[in-house]
């Protein structure tokens, strides 16, 4: 059982995160898997993909990144951390890697 309202939110930040890194005429697959009683939500995109930096802090609270790399300005830097909480809360695990054709 999982909380439809948190896992959509979950959802929206990490498409929203895709969009912000992935330049017009980029593309971003969604994948959604269901084996056993899990779900695995895998989401790339052809955009910037993340620094070594980022690798290591994406998940941490307030963690911005190098805003030079966005194509947007103005975020708190708690989508990702929240991201995190919630997938945990829900027994989850939530991962983030680079492509090694581009993109996240």
């Amino acid at each position: 059982i999982f909380d439809k309202d948190k896992i959509s939110q979950v959802l929206d930040n990490l498409i929203i995160n895709s969009l912000r890194f992935t330049e017009n005429g980029g593309s971003i697959n969604l994948i959604l898997s269901m084996y056993d009683d899990k779900i695995k939500f895998t989401i790339k995109d052809d955009g910037i993909g993340f620094s070594t930096k980022d690798m290591n802090n994406l998940f941490k609270s307030f963690y911005q990144g190098d805003s030079s790399r966005s194509l947007e300005k103005g975020h708190s830097g708690l989508g990702l951390y929240m991201c995190k909480i919630i997938i945990e809360k829900h027994n989850g695990k939530i991962f983030a890697h680079n492509d090694e054709n581009g993109g996240a």
